[in-house]
Formats: structure tokens, C-alpha cells, sequence
């Protein structure tokens, strides 16, 4: 039902000293480098408002000094311009050559996510949760047993307001592909497009919310976003199963094998802690439909704020009051 929005992807660049001002253009990312005296920095530039993690290996590296050849060097870059790293020269006699290779992938690679983190429940304040898992795509259509949870789908009625559930960055918004733009009749069980907003959280993990209406998004990328704060009002009127919402999260985790993996970390889907009360929480699991009624319990809203903001959002609350 979900797909990971998670790619590796693959670069490699080869510069020597004499070159310098070649770059390399890898999606979101820009990598390049120039000469700053008789050293060379190293920075990438990232249009996107989503963290990618830049492994670089040197292939070759001579008259530089503090790093080493065949060894990976690895940093985040955020939005905007990052510096990376500066060859500094070792010796006056001996200018710096180099040849380098660089691997970026979409996320931050180097953050454990936090699975047992208790979020807010994406619907308002005291309307009933109804609450499903979502399984991968093959075992949907094959009918077999759920393999892998994707993620979960919330009842809502069309026109409801989403509301985050957790605080954190918006990377990504696409609100002009609703299915139910064209497609009025509900007989829709999968689209290929439909609206999503994505927030990236402190400790590494994504929330895509899917099936906004057209137009119907309230945020933009670059937004932050708190917890509880409205992202948009629903869609999906044309699906059989009626309007919802789709959400997926997604985190790294130290649990990988895979060849890609840095310090054994990985970015897959899991299934989020949901808040039930002030109190008591729940995990939905495969075959369980939990029904509760939402609350946004200001300790959570408040968790990850800082002090200023904690005291900005009382200060909005009581002025609302």
C-alpha cells in the first residue's frame, strides 16, 4: 500500500588538485569543491529541506594531512550550503592531489531512531480513533498472509483536518495529484499519486501522511511544524473503503545487514506508539482494529519544544482561552 521513499544513491567523482571547481549533481544534492589558499574545502548543497547522509572515500590523497586514504569520512547535510571537510596542505613542497568516491542517501544515517517514541493520534481532539495496519502491495493482491506492516490508515471523513503527530521539519508537499480530483465513483483500493506531506523528526524518522485532498494542504517545505499542529484536510472520497489516512513511518535503526548500510544502520517502516490517553498508549499489530477516543495531551506537544517554545505555546493557550 506504502512504498519506501528511501533510495541509495550512487556517485562517484574523481578531482585532482589542478582541477579545481569540478562538481558532481546528484538529485536534491550538489557536491563540489574549491580552492581556498593552498587547501581545498570540500561542500555539498542541498536544495531539498530533507537531511542526506554523504559517505566520501578517497581513492587517492596525497600532501594532505589529518586524513586518510580508503577510509569513509561521513557527514549530514541539511538544507542550503554545508561544508564537508578541508584537505589542508602537509607540506609546502608537496601540493595535494586526490581522487575521491561519494555515496549519499536520503535521511540522516547517522541517528538511531527512537521505534517506542509515543505520538499523537492524526485525528482532532475527542472524535473517535479507528485505527488498521497496511501491509506491502503483494501480499494485498496475492491475498496472502501480511508478510510486513507498512503502515496504518485512520478513518476520517472527507474534509477532516489532519493534525501532526509528532513535531519536527516538512520536507516534502505535493498537493496537486489527488485521485479523487478526477475520479469521483469509490471504487479506487490503490493510487499510484495522491497528495502527501512528509515531516522529518529530531531522531532520524519520517511521517508521510498521504490522501490529502487537492488544494488541501496547510504547510509548505521548509515549515516547522509541532506536535498536534494542523498539516491539512483529507481526501480520498473515491476509495472503497471511504475517506482516511495513510500514514508510514519510517526510521533508522542499527538492525541492517544490507551492503548499503552505514555503521550497520538502515532506514525500514515501523509501526509508531500511539497515545491513547494521557496515559496509556497502544501498538497496533495485523487483524487488531484499536478504537479510542484522540486526545493531544499538552506533555506530549510540549516533549521535544524548547524552553522559549514551551513558554510561546502557553502563552498562545492562554491567549486563546
Amino acid at each position: 500500500i506504502m512504498l519506501s521513499m528511501f533510495f541509495k544513491r550512487l556517485t562517484s567523482l574523481v578531482g585532482m588538485a589542478l582541477w579545481a571547481g569540478l562538481s558532481l549533481c546528484a538529485q536534491d544534492v550538489r557536491i563540489s569543491y574549491e580552492a581556498v589558499g593552498k587547501n581545498y574545502l570540500l561542500k555539498a548543497d542541498n536544495t531539498s529541506y530533507y537531511p542526506y547522509t554523504i559517505q566520501i572515500m578517497f581513492t587517492k590523497l596525497t600532501g594532505a594531512s589529518a586524513l586518510s586514504q580508503g577510509v569513509p569520512y561521513i557527514y549530514v547535510s541539511g538544507h542550503g550550503s554545508n561544508r564537508l571537510l578541508t584537505l589542508k596542505r602537509e607540506t609546502e613542497e608537496v601540493p595535494i592531489g586526490f581522487a575521491y568516491q561519494t555515496r549519499i542517501y536520503k535521511g540522516n544515517w547517522k541517528m538511531d531512531s527512537d521505534s517506542s517514541y509515543v505520538y499523537l493520534p492524526p485525528v482532532a481532539p475527542r472524535k473517535e480513533v479507528y485505527v488498521r495496519t497496511l501491509t506491502a502491495l503483494e501480499d494485498f493482491f496475492r491475498k496472502k498472509k501480511p508478510t510486513k506492516v507498512t503502515g496504518l490508515a485512520f478513518r476520517m471523513n472527507e474534509g477532516d483536518t489532519v493534525y501532526a503527530m509528532r513535531g519536527g521539519l516538512v520536507c516534502e508537499v505535493c498537493q496537486h495529484q489527488a485521485s479523487d480530483a478526477l475520479q469521483k465513483e469509490k471504487t479506487k483500493i490503490y493510487a499510484r499519486t495522491e497528495n502527501y506531506v512528509v515531516v522529518y523528526h529530531k531522531d532520524g524518522s519520517f511521517a508521510t501522511y498521504k490522501l490529502f485532498k487537492e488544494n488541501g494542504v496547510f504547510v509548505k517545505p521548509g515549515d516547522k511544524v509541532e506536535a498536534g499542529m494542523p498539516l491539512g484536510v483529507i481526501g480520498a472520497g473515491n476509495y472503497r473503503q471511504g475517506s482516511h489516512l495513510r500514514v508510514q513511518m519510517s526510521g533508522c535503526f542499527r538492525d541492517s545487514d544490507k551492503e548499503y548500510a552505514i555503521e550497520g544502520r538502515g532506514y525500514h517502516s515501523f509501526v509508531p506508539v500511539l497515545a491513547t490517553d494521557e496515559k496509556k498508549t497502544c501498538k497496533p499489530y495485523p487483524g487488531t482494529v484499536p478504537v479510542f477516543t484522540a486526545q493531544h495531551p499538552q506533555s506530549l506537544i510540549m516533549k521535544e519544544m524548547t524552553r522559549r517554545e514551551k513558554q510561546q505555546y502557553l502563552k498562545n493557550l492562554k491567549g486563546k482561552r
